[in-house]
């Protein structure tokens, strides 16, 4: 049968032994710690993170101009999904493109000088 090693037998060393050790390494003994260092380490990333998505959506172009709601929602989904944009995809709103027809939404047709006369140079 197998004996079961408990204690300092077992290699693990008393609670007072524990807490010296890591006051030697420089942390905080004090229950709770870890939890606040961890938070601080989350905070700092969500900052990171944040400044990094400043940055993407201002090289793309987001910020340029600010005057309407869709340009702000634009940037801050900009901000907020950088990693999409790294990957092409544009997350620009444009909500005057389209206008309604009856149930389906159609695109609404473009007019140029050539089309504006009814004459098509083809």
């Amino acid at each position: 049968m197998e004996a079961r090693l408990e204690g300092e037998a077992a290699g693990i060393a008393p609670l007072s032994d524990r807490r010296g050790d890591s006051e030697a390494l420089g942390l905080d003994p004090r229950p709770g710690a870890l939890r606040r260092e961890g938070r601080v380490l989350r905070n700092i990333l969500i900052i990171v993170y944040l400044v990094v998505g400043v940055v993407v959506a201002s090289v793309h172009h987001y910020f340029t101009h600010l005057n309407s709601l869709t340009s702000v929602l634009s940037a801050l989904l900009a901000v907020l999904l950088w990693p999409l944009i790294l990957f092409g995809v544009s997350l620009h709103i444009k909500w005057g493109r389209f206008r309604r027809v009856g149930r389906f939404e159609a695109e609404t047709p473009c007019r140029t000088p050539a089309t504006r006369s009814g004459r098509h140079d083809s």
